[in-house]
């Protein structure tokens, strides 16, 4: 069976097994798409009662730290 690329890579530079590393990625996708469905979702006018709605805003940067064992999650 053909090895996908990031996999290979992800294998060499952190010590997994193929088949951690593929993983590892499917779990990546598995994110990125839940994310994607729940954006808009996430960012919509929460009725708080038939007077009240909040509205979420964004208020600046965002800084994410990556653990070293699970890069590409």
């Amino acid at each position: 069976s053909k090895v996908p690329l990031a996999a290979r890579d992800l294998s060499r530079e952190q010590g997994k097994t193929i088949g951690e590393a593929t993983g590892e990625y499917g779990r990546a996708v598995e994110t990125f798409d839940w994310n994607g469905l729940h954006a808009e979702e996430l960012c919509k006018p929460i009725a708080i009662d038939a007077n009240r709605t909040v509205n979420p805003e964004p208020l600046g940067v965002v800084a994410a730290f990556t653990p070293w064992n699970y890069p590409a999650v």
